[in-house]
């Protein structure tokens, strides 16, 4: 009885919570100066949804924040790569980041984003995504991997998420660097499709089987499609790099 009534001289020495339910409030503090009922969530209570939402929100916020800050070198990114994927990346998945780079400073992940394209895969090592110990080398192995995708495909961009097109790397050997690119789209089958020797021969064949199911339909895609080609041709030339973009021997089969 005497604790119930110190419990009661102690709730009506304090000042109501004037933010009822929506209070998130769990300072110590705060708890001396308001009362301590359903007015405000308890200290071993789960955040209110609102609360719960500005948390993954600022998170998300300081996240990306730090990736601006964390874009590795080539010599940090292939140390990371290797430890985590075991594996070696070739050149042109490395100029491919630079020229992303070039057209999005901020967000190179996000660069090819008006041809439908997003870098993934080891391309989050590249943005920092991945430190050290943030992820297992397990949980590295299965990022960006699709329910077909066999051992040998590596997923480095991802395009159209209702078929699940996505574009990877095909190696026969871990130890070796890859034999050439592939696609797949993981919400129609098994299927895979070359799309070139190199990354920047299969974004062009991307390019050009886009602009070709887009046709006059949607002027607005075409001219993002164009633009990107034609940035990406300018900025091999200026950065004399002899890379071939043609793929004589190989059809695009994908319908993205």
């Amino acid at each position: 009885m005497a604790d119930l009534q110190n419990k009661v001289l102690e709730k009506t020495e304090k000042v109501k919570c004037k933010y009822g339910v929506s209070c998130y409030q769990k300072s110590r503090d705060h708890r001396k100066r308001f009362h301590r009922d359903d007015s405000c969530p308890s200290d071993e209570g789960s955040d209110p949804p609102l609360k719960k939402q500005r948390s993954n929100n600022a998170k998300k916020s300081a996240r990306d924040s730090e990736t601006l800050e964390m874009v590795l070198s080539r010599e940090e990114a292939h140390k990371i790569i290797k430890e985590k994927l075991g594996v070696e990346m070739p050149d042109c998945f490395y100029e491919v980041w630079e020229f992303c780079r070039s057209l999005n400073a901020e967000q190179p992940l996000d660069a090819l984003k008006s041809a439908g394209l997003t870098l993934v895969g080891p391309y989050d090592i590249l943005a920092g995504r991945f430190t050290g110990k943030d992820l297992s080398r397990a949980s590295c192995l299965r990022h960006c991997r699709y329910f077909y995708d066999p051992p040998e495909f590596q997923t480095v961009l991802q395009g159209n998420k209702r078929t699940g097109f996505h574009i990877g790397y095909f190696r026969d050997d871990p130890d070796s660097l890859p034999v050439f690119l592939a696609s797949n789209k993981a919400e129609e089958g098994y299927h895979i499709s070359p799309q070139g020797e190199n990354l920047f021969a299969a974004i062009m064949l991307y390019i050009a089987g886009e602009l070709k199911s887009t046709g006059s339909k949607d002027p607005s895609k075409a001219a993002a499609l164009k633009g990107i080609s034609k940035q990406l041709k300018e900025w091999l030339e200026s950065s004399k790099l002899d890379i071939p973009l043609e793929n004589k021997t190989q059809k695009n089969e994908t319908e993205r």
